[in-house]
């Protein structure tokens, strides 16, 4: 695993350069539906939600994050575990780069997750406002279109004998 940890680093470099560019942010997101079908994407939306923890990209780095810390530690008691039997090594670079990668996932894991989020209160505010602005097209009833007078004309003709 130690191996591979310029190339970690390279693509958490990558996820948080995606994550500054709002264009790319959505790439982020876990893959939802068809866009076009209003309804299902309003239940898509529900299912998203409870969906994520499983497939999101933030989740990944959570559990490269602790997949890191593990091993880790395991190589830290395989060491101590040594140290009384064999000469241990003094400059196992191994331990090092792991331990340079845990901050930089960590600080992707914030960038990442503070795009997603500021995405999704985007959508939400876009979403509402195209529900507020398709309640003002609807026609409304001639109950709110009539003026007071004219409630008050309607009600006194019925009274009328």
């Amino acid at each position: 695993m130690a191996r591979h940890v310029p190339l970690y680093r390279a693509l958490l470099e990558l996820l948080r350069a995606i994550s500054t560019s709002t264009a790319l942010v959505p790439l982020l997101l876990p893959l939802s539906g068809d866009p076009a079908d209003v309804a299902e994407e309003e239940e898509e939306a529900a299912a998203e939600e409870r969906s994520e923890c499983q497939t999101s990209v933030g989740l990944l780095l959570a559990k490269m994050k602790t997949c890191v810390d593990t091993y880790t530690n395991r190589l830290r008691s395989k060491k101590d575990k040594s140290k009384g039997v064999v000469k241990a090594e003094t400059s196992d670079p191994e331990p090092e780069g792991l331990t340079l990668l845990v901050p930089d996932i960590q600080r992707t894991a914030e960038i990442v997750h503070a795009a997603t989020t500021s995405l999704r209160q985007a959508n939400q505010e876009r979403k509402l406002a195209e529900s507020s602005r398709k309640a003002a097209a609807r026609p409304k009833p001639l109950s709110v279109l009539r003026s007071l007078e004219e409630k008050y004309v309607a009600a006194m003709k019925k009274l009328q004998f």
